[in-house]
């Protein structure tokens, strides 16, 4: 079968067909039903079958995991001094306040923005936090201004957070006013110090690491030992541990898809000229991930 027609068929899926109350229980094999019954008569191509022309939905795992990434990478780089002018096209609430995740403080885009200020509690200033810590990977370009991965956050969550991975936490030792957490780790696969997130994000950053692992699996993005307990070296690409893997789907089906990242993910490909598959694409990281 050829690949243009299984594409049309995935954003005819993506299109018309799938919303954030789609079942959670979404099964690769019905995913691959809507990929494989498309029309091959269908004469209008979308912009998001263009954009991922390339890519073989009939492949799995590792390999589908390459070929996104040759598709999503290379992207623009706005810069880390972009971020702050980016976010106000990417992460602002209707009301116009900055969109963020770690707290339920209200924040203003440019007056409350970190420049080198205290941030001694919450709510004092919004800065720019890697989801996937910037000492994980050295720093690197195009990954350290990264829109898919930086957001607007509370400056004292995000300095508590530090460079901790994410989890869950039956004990925390920290909670802060939106109910995200700090603790020991009671996944299964790490019991260290970890951070976990209020539930009605933690698909947001699921996708993320998805899209992260997923764009830079050759770069070197384990260099710490936080990093190690989230990203694994798999031959010659680097891919979600196993504490990760099941951590993140179990996250990605508890909170699906929502509009704040469809819209999200439009307005960073208008910025950076790059999409977050697993955003086009529910149940995708099932095909890619899960054993």
């Amino acid at each position: 079968m050829k690949k243009s027609i299984l594409l049309g068929l995935a954003c005819l899926f993506i299109l018309v067909g799938c919303n954030e109350d789609s079942p959670e229980t979404s099964s690769i094999a019905s995913t691959e039903s809507q990929i494989s019954s498309s029309n091959e008569s269908t004469s209008q191509i979308s912009p998001i079958e263009k954009y991922y022309a390339n890519v073989d939905f009939e492949k799995h795992g590792k390999e589908l995991k390459s070929s996104l990434s040759a598709v999503i990478l290379p992207h623009k780089n706005i810069g880390y001094s972009g971020l702050w002018e980016a976010f106000k096209k990417t992460d602002a609430k209707s009301d116009g306040t900055v969109y963020d995740m770690y707290s339920s403080e209200t924040f203003h885009f440019g007056e409350d923005k970190d420049e080198g200020h205290g941030g001694n509690k919450e709510g004092d200033y919004y800065n720019r936090e890697h989801s996937i810590p910037n000492s994980w990977f050295g720093g690197k370009s195009p990954m350290y201004a990264d829109l898919f991965h930086l957001y607007p956050t509370d400056k004292f969550v995000n300095n508590q957070r530090s460079n901790y991975p994410y989890g869950e936490v039956d004990s925390p030792s920290k909670t802060f006013k939106n109910g995200s957490k700090m603790g020991p780790c009671s996944f299964d696969g790490y019991n260290g110090t970890c951070f976990e997130p209020i539930d009605e994000y933690k698909g947001d950053f699921a996708r993320t690491y998805f899209y992260f692992v997923t764009c830079y699996e050759k770069e070197v993005i384990n260099q710490t030992s936080e990093a190690k307990v989230v990203f694994v070296k798999e031959e010659t690409t680097y891919t979600l541990s196993e504490y990760a893997k099941k951590l993140f789907l179990k996250w990605d089906a508890l909170d699906p898809i929502s509009e704040k990242e469809k819209n999200r993910n439009e307005q960073v490909y208008l910025l950076q000229n790059n999409r977050n598959p697993y955003i086009d694409f529910p149940s995708l990281a099932q095909m890619v991930f899960s054993d």
